[in-house]
C-alpha cells in the first residue's frame, strides 16, 4: 500500500494529476466542436464527393488546428489516468484494480 499521505509534492501532483483532465475536457470540445466543425455539421452524409471535398478545402486550416486541440486533449489524459492509478493503488490491499485502470489509461 502506498503511503504518502503528509507528502506535499504527491498531493501536488494528484491535483495536477485532476485539472489534466479537466483540460482535457475543454480541449477536446474546443477542438471537435469549435475548431473542427462538428458542431455545426460541415459535412452531410447526403451531399456528393465533389462538395465534401470543397469543404474540407475550405477549412482545411480550421480542422487542422482542431485536430492539433484533440491531440493535446488525448495527451493530458495519461496524467488523469495516472492520478486515478495512484488513487485507486493507495486503497487497495491487493494489487488488481488499480493496475487495469493503468491498462486501459494507456
Amino acid at each position: 500500500m502506498i503511503q504518502s499521505n503528509n507528502d506535499p509534492l504527491f498531493k501536488r501532483a494528484l491535483v495536477i494529476c485532476g485539472w489534466s483532465g479537466l483540460l482535457a475536457v475543454i480541449f477536446f470540445i474546443i477542438g471537435g466542436s469549435v475548431l473542427g466543425g462538428m458542431i455545426p455539421p460541415l459535412f452531410n452524409a447526403a451531399d456528393p464527393a465533389s462538395e465534401f471535398v470543397r469543404k474540407a478545402s475550405e477549412n482545411l486550416f480550421q480542422i487542422r488546428v482542431g485536430t492539433v486541440f484533440m491531440v493535446v486533449a488525448l495527451t493530458l489524459l495519461g496524467p488523469m489516468g495516472a492520478g486515478l492509478f495512484l488513487q485507486i493503488r493507495r486503497h487497495e490491499r491487493t494489487a488488481g484494480l488499480s493496475y487495469i485502470q493503468l491498462m486501459m489509461a494507456g
